[in-house]
């Protein structure tokens, strides 16, 4: 995510040197690392003014598929018709 986009769902942060901190359970935004501070940012604007948690959110790491080789598909199954899992 970009600079003060909302980052709940990448958790990640495209600029170097900031990170993911989360508002509430609904906001994040990628600030630079160790400048957040949990309460009230008053450079939110008014509508904006509720207090920050600053929880940093870590990236999830990716986990690949363990379908063994040998897996088959039952037959008339999803993925017997569309030949992927």
């Amino acid at each position: 995510s970009m600079p003060w986009d909302n980052c709940m769902s990448s958790r990640c942060c495209q600029t170097p040197g900031h990170r993911c901190y989360a508002k509430d359970t609904y906001w994040g935004s990628c600030l630079p690392e160790n400048t957040c501070r949990p309460g009230v940012h008053p450079e939110d604007p008014a509508e904006y003014q509720q207090a920050w948690s600053c929880e940093l959110l870590e990236p999830v790491p990716f986990m690949p598929s363990q379908v063994p080789v040998s897996f088959v598909a039952p037959r008339g199954s999803p993925v017997e018709m569309h030949g992927h899992i």
